[in-house]
């Protein structure tokens, strides 16, 4: 199979259609916690740190979901969450034993 603008995107597009539940549940849990901290004014630095951490969270779980859909899976909202979270702990861990070393 070739690959052209024309595929890529009926692919894109077909994968967003199958799994927009999906995936814009999982947007909307990750990105929660950021707009309460934005609506409560919780401080600059507080949000910042929240926003971050929701958008790696969502990145990863995105890219997780994504690979598995193209893969021929379909993508649970439970499981994007959780190897989402598992990933993203690991990665954290990881670059805190280094930083430390």
């Amino acid at each position: 199979m070739t690959w052209n603008l024309d595929t890529a995107l009926v692919t894109t597009f077909a994968l967003v259609r199958d799994n927009f539940v999906a995936f814009f549940a999982v947007a909307l849990l990750f990105n929660a916690p950021s707009l309460v901290i934005g609506f409560v004014d919780g401080g600059f630095a507080v949000e910042l740190v929240v926003s971050v951490v929701a958008h790696v969270l969502l990145t990863v779980c995105l890219t997780i979901g994504a690979i598995q859909a193209m893969a021929g899976a379909r993508p649970g909202f439970t499981v994007l969450c959780s190897r989402s979270a598992v990933l993203t702990w690991a990665s954290c861990s990881r670059l805190a034993s280094f930083r430390m070393s």
